[in-house]
């Protein structure tokens, strides 16, 4: 009860790595391989599927999403979409849990646009999965469906907005009672390594260090991993996440404490290897080390080359690469 209360609060106030050195991938311009597509998933010749067959389609999207494959994510997704539309739509039973399917599957579109650098198209699919998540009840399934939305409204600027809603689904979630599941406390503990991200981002550090302090208490609660909405919870996550704070704080010391803290090799996948060397390489950026930032992102580039042709990571580079020239 104590945690709620003082969620409740912060609401109202709404060693160094050692990098590999091959050569830098150029990161080409994203091509347009279907971020609206993703809006349009046509469901008048989609052909209902069994919630058993749609679990394991959307079980290999995800995985394709953590391989960072996001050309083939961009065919495979919108036919998942329509079938898990059409299942639900006509559904005389089990609407629950294809409703969560469904949500899960907005969801993944969502991410999958942020990373195509697709914002609002991003936003109105984390909409969709929050309005099916609310219909299926699954409290694990509106926390993710509820970061989701909460990403989409931070990148557009809305910080304040996105740590209210993040707070009110992790109280939600009841994760401080003794019923709670290690399902419940993975999804509270990546809706406050969100909010704590989207505060410093605001730069609100007080809030910040706070939530990262209850996610780190959430993530001492479970015995291992977790999934929870594509996502993986638990230490390495939460410092993962103090990388990407402290950065926005301006305190890239700290941030790279951090990611000293961090074993690559233990990451679950190629999505989080990278994003683990983009949010240090940013973290060397702003600690006056470019060369080393530089660095970072080769290692990003030989883990997925796809996460390159993020506009925020181009735009990274090119900083990058100017001042190494001006160096030279």
């Amino acid at each position: 009860m104590r945690r709620r209360q003082m969620l409740a609060g912060l609401a109202a106030t709404a060693t160094t790595v050692g990098w590999p050195d091959p050569a830098l991938a150029d990161p080409v311009s994203a091509p347009d391989i279907g971020a609206l597509a993703l809006l349009d998933a046509d469901i008048t010749n989609a052909v209902p599927e069994s919630t058993a067959r749609l679990t394991r389609a959307l079980t290999r999207a995800w995985t394709v999403y953590a391989d960072t494959r996001y050309d083939e994510l961009c065919s495979q997704l919108p036919a998942i979409m329509g079938a898990a539309e059409a299942s639900w739509a006509q559904a005389a039973a089990g609407r629950d849990g294809l409703a969560a399917i469904l949500a899960g599957s907005y969801q993944l579109a969502s991410e999958l646009s942020i990373k195509l650098g697709n914002d609002p198209v991003a936003r109105v699919l984390a909409d969709r999965a929050l309005t099916v998540a609310n219909a299926s009840g699954d409290a694990t399934m509106i926390a993710a469906a509820s970061r989701s939305v909460a990403i989409a409204m931070r990148r557009s600027g809305q910080h304040e907005d996105a740590v209210a809603l993040l707070i009110a689904a992790a109280q939600d979630l009841d994760a401080d009672t003794v019923r709670a599941g290690p399902d419940v406390v993975a999804a509270y503990g990546s809706l406050l390594c969100t909010a704590a991200y989207s505060s410093a981002q605001h730069g609100n550090g007080s809030r910040a260090l706070h939530l990262l302090g209850q996610a780190t208490e959430a993530a001492r609660r479970l015995d291992h991993t977790r999934s929870q909405g594509g996502l993986r919870f638990n230490a390495t996550n939460v410092a993962i996440y103090k990388i990407g704070v402290f950065t926005a704080l301006g305190e890239s010391a700290a941030a790279l404490h951090h990611a000293s803290s961090v074993r690559p090799e233990l990451l679950p996948n190629a999505e989080r290897r990278a994003r683990y060397c983009i949010d240090t390489a940013r973290a060397w950026a702003s600690h006056g080390k470019p060369d080393r930032a530089h660095q970072a992102l080769r290692v990003a580039a030989q883990h997925a080359p796809q996460e390159l042709r993020r506009p925020s990571v181009r735009a990274l580079t090119s900083t990058l690469t100017g001042a190494l020239t001006r160096r030279s």
